[in-house]
């Protein structure tokens, strides 16, 4: 694609002399605001005009002078931001296919299966964990992943579409385990999306409160799949009515290398102690309102649903939905292998001219 063709950029009028032309710093900003008004649809000129960023102030002044219009920058030459770029564009489509595959009633199945395929996770030897190995057939066929199966397969629908993006641009298909985890995001937002705007006496303002101030969830790229199932986890998954002390000793080993559970004087606490079991656990059951319940007839959990329910009855950002998104973090990287060069591909690049 020749840039300057398509799209060219405005030339300045009037003379002014290389000393007292726009500095580095300036042409960059320049650069960004163009390419963060790319339309969505438009992503091809958005890499072009980064690629123009890089090459105009990040690349040394001798290698820049010699790139010509329609060069690449390859992937070890990608600057910090042209790379969050690229991985900013696959999120943003991964959760628009998601967002209109699923709806706020997946939320619970697409948590449940971040969290059984985080369950395998085996701290002694550091296998298992989110590694996308929940969709192979041998893991979906075991009696606590069953109700699963329909999930996959409406995801596995999703992951096509997407793998026919990434190929046109010459990138690596989205993993299962990116995809799982950005899935229990998206049915997340929904979600809670949609009690706030029931909740909402305004429907224009509550679309606005519901979108614009929506909580974010944060969620990394580049975790790599197994190429087999994983064994059954060391600790049984909990069923649907397990009772809260099942819950709270299955969360307890979950990721722990320590054996004490935290109840030393010096302990250090479990990676999901009964405040992160609490918001995780419920989150990912059939009748969540429901699990919170059961699992507030346990000391340890009442303080959490007592302290939730005050935060939840206000329509914009709660205590809950941010506590959701560091615990869901830390679950989803639970196991997880990272390459985080893995959707990363070469820019097609501009000069930017000397003034």
């Amino acid at each position: 694609m020749i840039l300057a063709a398509a799209h060219p950029v405005p030339r300045v009028t009037g003379r002014v002399p290389a000393s007292q032309g726009p500095s580095c710093s300036t042409r960059r900003a320049m650069a960004v605001r163009t390419a963060c008004q790319a339309a969505p649809h438009d992503m091809e000129r958005r890499h072009a005009l980064i690629g123009m960023l890089g090459a105009g102030c990040f690349l040394p002044s001798a290698a820049a002078q010699a790139q010509e219009l329609g060069s690449q920058v390859s992937v070890d030459q990608l600057n910090t931001f042209q790379k969050a770029d690229i991985i900013a564009d696959v999120q943003r489509r991964a959760l628009k296919a998601l967002k209109q595959e699923l709806t706020a009633a997946d939320a619970s199945s697409a948590l449940r299966l971040v969290l059984h395929d985080a369950a395998t996770y085996n701290v002694a030897t550091g296998t298992g964990g989110v590694d996308g190995s929940i969709v192979t057939s041998e893991e979906l066929d075991r009696p606590e992943n069953k109700s699963l199966v329909p999930l996959v397969k409406r995801l596995s629908k999703v992951k096509a579409e997407l793998d026919g993006q990434a190929e046109k641009r010459g990138q690596a298909p989205i993993s299962w385990a990116d995809l799982i985890v950005l899935a229990g995001a998206a049915a997340a937002s929904l979600d809670w999306k949609a009690i706030k705007l029931g909740r909402a006496t305004d429907a224009a303002g509550g679309e606005i409160i519901a979108s614009q101030l929506a909580t974010p969830i944060p969620v990394s790229l580049g975790r790599g799949d197994s190429p087999a199932p994983n064994p059954s986890p060391i600790i049984p998954i909990p069923t649907e009515n397990a009772s809260p002390q099942e819950v709270k000793d299955f969360f307890n080993r979950l990721g722990n290398p320590s054996s004490d559970n935290g109840e030393g004087l010096f302990s250090r606490k479990p990676p999901f102690f009964p405040r992160a079991a609490f918001v995780l656990w419920t989150a990912a059951q059939p009748d969540p309102a429901a699990a919170e319940a059961k699992l507030a007839t346990d000391p340890a959990f009442a303080e959490w649903k007592t302290s939730y329910d005050r935060s939840r009855r206000t329509v914009t950002r709660n205590n809950y939905e941010v506590d959701f998104g560091t615990y869901y973090e830390r679950l989803a990287n639970l196991g997880a292998k990272f390459d985080r060069t893995r959707y990363l591909i070469p820019l097609k690049t501009a000069n930017i001219p000397r003034l």
